[in-house]
């Protein structure tokens, strides 16, 4: 089952359904020290403009290139529609 729709927005009626399949796994790979760090950076994230986030995704899919873990990156591809 896929939570968003084909335009790639998640659809307002599934949030909970995503919240509980897809980040609620992530959350867990992570482990309860992560999580100040992950607050600080979701909240961040939600405080710059479109131009700001658009260079974090640019950021981070640079940093994939060159830094990506191959065991972590299995771990999210088991996450049902990662």
């Amino acid at each position: 089952m896929t939570v968003k729709d084909p335009t790639g927005i998640l659809d307002a009626s599934r949030v909970k359904t995503y919240l509980l399949y897809s980040m609620y796994p992530l959350m867990k790979l992570y482990g309860k020290n992560a999580m100040p760090d992950l607050d600080h950076i979701c909240t961040s994230f939600y405080q710059l403009d479109d131009e700001g986030r658009k260079a974090v995704v640019d950021i981070i899919e640079t940093m994939l290139k060159i830094h990506k873990d191959p065991k972590r990156a299995e771990d999210v591809r088991n996450i049902k529609g990662w």
